[in-house]
C-alpha cells in the first residue's frame, strides 16, 4: 500500500533559468505574491498520497505506479493524479520519481491565464506547472 503525505515550504520557490539575470529576483518576488501562490499567507503546500496501483505491464524505465492523492495550494485543495517510477536503490531505500504537469488554475492561480483574461498577448502565462519529484526513503 502506498499512502503518505508531505509539505513544500513555498518560501523557497528557486528559479534557475534566469541565473544570473536581473530579472531572476524579480519574477521569484512575483510568483510568491498574491498574483501567484500568495505565500506570505499560505507559506505552505501539502501533497497527500492516498493511493498507489501497480501498472502491470510497465515496461523497464518507465512509471510503474498511477499515483492518486491531493495537493493544497493556497487554501484549496484538488486532486491529482500522476504516473511515477517505484524502486529501491542499491542500499535498500525506496525511490520514487515522476514528472508530469499541473493546470494552476484549478488552485485559484489564474493571474495571466488565457482562459480568464482577454487581449493578454505577450502578458499571457501559461496554466500549465511542470512538476519533477524525487523523493528517497530509508
Amino acid at each position: 500500500m502506498i499512502e503518505g503525505d508531505f509539505e513544500i515550504d513555498m518560501r523557497s520557490i528557486k528559479n534557475v533559468d534566469l541565473e544570473g539575470d536581473d530579472l531572476q529576483p524579480v519574477l521569484i518576488e512575483h510568483l510568491k505574491s498574491d498574483d501567484f501562490f500568495f505565500v506570505k499567507l499560505f507559506p505552505k503546500a501539502v501533497v497527500v498520497i492516498e493511493s498507489g496501483k501497480l501498472i502491470g505491464d510497465a515496461p523497464m524505465g518507465a512509471a510503474n505506479y498511477d499515483i492518486q492523492g491531493s495537493l493544497s495550494l493556497r487554501g484549496v485543495s484538488a486532486d491529482i493524479r500522476f504516473p511515477a517510477t517505484i524502486g529501491r536503490t542499491s542500499d535498500g531505500a525506496i525511490s520514487v520519481e515522476a514528472h508530469f504537469d499541473l493546470d494552476r488554475t484549478r488552485w485559484n492561480v489564474i493571474y495571466g491565464s488565457g482562459r480568464f483574461f482577454e487581449h493578454l498577448g505577450m502578458h499571457l502565462v501559461y496554466d500549465a506547472v511542470s512538476i519533477e519529484l524525487r523523493v528517497l526513503s530509508h
